[in-house]
């Protein structure tokens, strides 16, 4: 039986999936095939091609790989096993790479590759949502009660283990202050400053 891996490269269109695939493939010494998969559902069974202008298998044979191939398929064929009895699987490899759609419906290896943001595009943003600010507010007007600590160790806890808490009333009042100093010091930060790619 052969054992070899399948790493499966996912993305949208122009975020540099073949040039991934062709640095795999570039870096490594080892018998790797290659396919570029597409999802088809008007196709009434799978095909495999080899055209010989498709410029992503002519990047894919120039970086290296020992066996390259267009598979398409349709909905039907997800993970029934047919991409396994293409003459492309039949080729001796180590490992085998399926860019765009996956055909065998699981991998060793799931990569996506994200489009490069534009120079004023941040990857992340940070969202605050109004549900959390209303929870916030109510805790701190809660915690300003010389009792708040309890009651909250009540809404928590549970009166059994609160109750048993409630004996030492110093520690209680330590975590009051500690926990409004949180909240005092959460509504002051400012979101980091997030760094665009390329610097």
């Amino acid at each position: 039986m052969i054992q070899r891996a399948i790493i499966h490269v996912a993305g949208p269109a122009g975020s540099g999936k073949t040039t991934f695939v062709e640095a795999i493939l570039s870096a490594s010494d080892a018998a790797i095939l290659a396919a570029r998969c597409v999802r088809d559902d008007s196709l009434r069974r799978p095909s495999e091609t080899r055209p010989k202008a498709h410029a992503e298998l002519r990047r894919y044979r120039q970086a290296g790989a020992s066996g390259v191939a267009v598979f398409a398929f349709s909905k039907g064929d997800l993970g029934s096993g047919a991409f396994f009895t293409t003459a492309l699987m039949s080729d001796y490899s180590q490992a085998v790479i399926l860019e765009g759609d996956n055909p065998v419906g699981s991998a060793d290896l799931d990569v996506f590759v994200a489009a490069a943001p534009r120079a004023a595009e941040q990857l992340f943003r940070r969202r605050r949502v109004a549900g959390e600010r209303a929870k916030s507010a109510a805790l701190r007007e809660l915690l300003r009660s010389p009792d708040g600590a309890g009651a909250l160790l009540d809404a928590t806890l549970g009166l059994p283990l609160s109750g048993q808490l409630k004996r030492y009333p110093g520690i209680l009042e330590d975590a009051r202050r500690a926990l409004l100093e949180g909240i005092a010091t959460s509504r002051k930060r400012s979101p980091p400053e997030l760094r665009s790619a390329g610097r």
